[in-house]
């Protein structure tokens, strides 16, 4: 990470964004928010657990970090349960957003995957316009740009 204080961006990562919500890190190499913590999707979470992860590089012993963090947006874009992209007007399987207001924003990333009381992973591809699944929040985007743009620097 290009940054006038290395040990800020560092600690930005590790505090706010990685402990987002106690996240266990699953066998898959998927840092996983607990449902009952978080009933609405954990896009936003993903996004940002890449970026913790890219926050933590040093030299060729940040390697293992950078496949992680690529797992962790992989997840958004189709490598989930459901095969489904929650980014809009990308790919298939898609969610239709609930986004009254705006509709469509080409690029949005909605909520995602979410979790009901028996802990079991909940997406709305009956159109349903859940807004846990399918609303659009502006995190999940900022997290999404600023994780890939730090992959970008690590080719």
């Amino acid at each position: 990470m290009k940054t006038k204080d290395p040990a800020k961006t560092r600690w930005l990562a590790e505090t706010l964004l990685l402990n987002v919500c106690d996240a266990p890190k699953a066998r898959s190499g998927h840092v996983a928010p607990p449902a009952l913590t978080c009933p609405f999707g954990t896009n936003c979470h993903y996004a940002s657990n890449a970026l913790a992860w890219l926050a933590r590089l040093r030299g060729d012993a940040g390697k293992p970090y950078v496949s992680l963090a690529y797992r962790q947006l992989e997840w958004i874009v189709g490598a989930n349960p459901f095969a489904s992209r929650m980014l809009t007007s990308e790919g298939m399987r898609n969610l239709f957003p609930h986004s009254r207001f705006v509709g469509l924003i080409p690029g949005g990333i909605m909520n995602g995957i979410a979790g009901n009381v028996n802990d079991e992973p909940v997406l709305d591809l009956e159109y349903t316009l859940d807004w846990r699944a399918c609303e659009y929040w502006s995190p999940h985007v900022a997290f999404y740009i600023w994780a890939n743009s730090v992959l970008e620097g690590t080719a």
